[in-house]
């Protein structure tokens, strides 16, 4: 049953991949949360990547450097997302 579909899902792949080629997205720029603390207006406008402890609450969503700094509740070392 599934043999009939198999085309299409081939010629879905193939598309998929070349339109992706065609018109690629930006890359964003990776850096770390110290470097997006210690100067932000570098990063300003910019689109970026960070990696760290991200904390979802009704309060307000931070982003830590991590588990230590989200358990300890280290503001210095987090970021309003």
């Amino acid at each position: 049953m599934w043999k009939k579909y198999l085309p299409v899902l081939l010629l879905f792949i193939l598309t998929s991949g070349r339109c992706s080629e065609a018109a690629p997205a930006d890359d964003p720029l990776v850096v770390s949360l110290i470097q997006l603390i210690a100067t932000p207006e570098k990063f300003e406008g910019k689109f970026i990547a960070a990696i760290g402890f991200l904390r979802l609450e009704h309060e307000g969503y931070l982003l830590y450097l991590g588990k230590d700094d989200y358990d300890n509740v280290v503001l210095a070392d987090a970021l309003w997302v």
